[in-house]
């Protein structure tokens, strides 16, 4: 019995059961990795947010101080002597400028896990990592490619930003997660869901509402788009429209009603309270300009005036002088610098798309950008509003999809989007908080 010899194919190929060759490479080009990615994707989220998450023991990081005590108070625990709402009376939320609902959420957090690193932050971990697919979600619904989909929410995930509010207990990354998932729920044709997610936004803060106006413009946006083209104009849009108004503005007031009855001692009218919480913010002005960590909204497009979060330094000794001083731990309040660098670029180039080519996208992008920071301008040229840079984090979504257009623009040669993904992760690796293994 002779050995047949193999089948001979062209260098590089295997040979199928049909005895015809196949490129490797060919067959894993057609393998769709998207989801591989974006589970990856979220995996590395999750790390990045659990790491060294109990970093620094026992410490508060930034407004922290506030809202974990305020959570102690609701739950009844004690809070330290000099703390902020020592003397408050245990039960009820006693930060009543803000919303209850992202500190509900903190406070049931520590009710599992305990008054402990753990309990503080979980739920901001949870709230940051579900944030990353929901984005990807969002871009996919206005037609953008996966590619464009995959970026962006790589972009927004390696944003130091995102990432910090997503380890540490404040209001604003639970107020983002609630508004992305408002605009993917009305985006995939459950206006109802994205009432109610909108709603429950504006719940964990004010600003919540921009979900809302984000909406209204994109669909001002598409309006215009169709009537330019006279391409002819359907209902369905506003009906759409009009019954995410109607539920947002019936159940805001009704849920916030609901939990200022159980747990808020000053408020039971709703309307009370949202007014109690414009006229705290609208009090809140510097006629003499920004000082300190504060911020002009100008400024925040060139990362500029980073907020020091937490920071803990060692110092290096030589001959018993301190030689250097370096942090160790350094949460800062400042976007990715190759992140908010392209911004301009990256905002302008949707603007382009959205006249040449009145794609949903682009329309999303530029409504999303005008709703989230137009605002403040205004606030701090006319009314002088104190602002601080960690209020663009509503922002950065439709950055990070900005971004992503122009990077997969047709003649963009892949090496630049490929140079630009290394520059996000090397900005991310130097910005991360912790510098030395702890």
């Amino acid at each position: 019995m002779t050995n047949t010899p193999a089948p001979e194919t062209a260098a590089g190929e295997l040979p199928n059961a049909s005895g015809r060759g196949v490129r490797p490479l060919a067959r894993l080009r057609a393998i769709d990795w998207t989801p591989l990615l974006l589970m990856l994707l979220v995996v590395a989220a999750f790390g990045c947010r659990m790491l060294w998450l109990e970093k620094p023991d026992g410490a508060l990081i930034f407004d922290e101080l506030y809202y974990v005590n305020a959570a102690r108070v609701i739950l009844g625990w004690p809070v330290a002597a000099g703390a902020p709402y020592a003397n408050a009376p245990p039960g009820f939320d006693p930060n009543m400028e803000h919303p209850p609902g992202a500190k509900l959420l903190i406070a049931a957090a520590m009710w599992v896990f305990g008054d402990n690193a753990l309990g503080w932050r979980l739920a901001s971990v949870a709230f940051g990592t579900l944030s990353v697919p929901l984005l990807y979600g969002i871009v996919r619904q206005v037609g953008a490619t996966q590619g464009v989909a995959l970026l962006a929410s790589f972009l927004y995930t390696f944003d130091n930003l995102v990432l910090v509010h997503s380890r540490i207990a404040t209001l604003d990354i639970f107020m983002v997660s609630f508004l992305l998932l408002g605009l993917f729920c009305y985006l995939a044709g459950k206006p109802t869901g994205a009432g109610l997610a909108c709603a429950a936004a504006t719940l964990c803060k004010i600003t919540g509402v921009y979900g809302v106006a984000a909406l209204i413009g994109f669909e001002a946006l598409r309006f215009t788009g169709r009537w330019s083209e006279k391409t002819g104009w359907t209902p369905r849009p506003l009906q759409r429209l009009l019954i995410l108004i109607v539920v947002y503005a019936v159940a805001l007031p009704a849920l916030l009603g609901v939990l200022d009855r159980l747990w808020s001692r000053e408020y039971t009218n709703p309307v009370a309270h949202i007014r109690h919480i414009f006229k705290y913010g609208f009090a809140l002005t510097r006629p003499e300009g920004p000082q300190g960590q504060e911020s002009a909204p100008w400024q925040w497009l060139v990362n500029e005036v980073p907020m020091t979060y937490l920071r803990i330094d060692e110092q290096v000794l030589v001959d018993e002088k301190v030689e250097i001083t370096r942090p160790t731990i350094f949460f800062r309040g400042a976007m990715n610098p190759y992140v908010i660098c392209i911004t301009p670029l990256a905002i302008t180039y949707a603007g382009y798309l959205a006249f040449k080519r009145r794609d949903d996208c682009s329309f999303l992008v530029l409504a999303l950008f005008v709703v989230t920071y137009g605002p403040f301008w205004p606030a701090a040229i006319v009314a002088h509003r104190i602002s601080y840079l960690f209020y663009f984090l509503p922002t950065i979504p439709s950055i990070a999809i900005a971004a992503s257009q122009l990077m997969y623009a047709p003649h963009m040669p892949r090496v630049v989007r490929w140079a630009y993904i290394g520059a996000v992760l090397l900005g991310f690796y130097v910005y991360f908080p912790f510098l030395k293994v702890p």
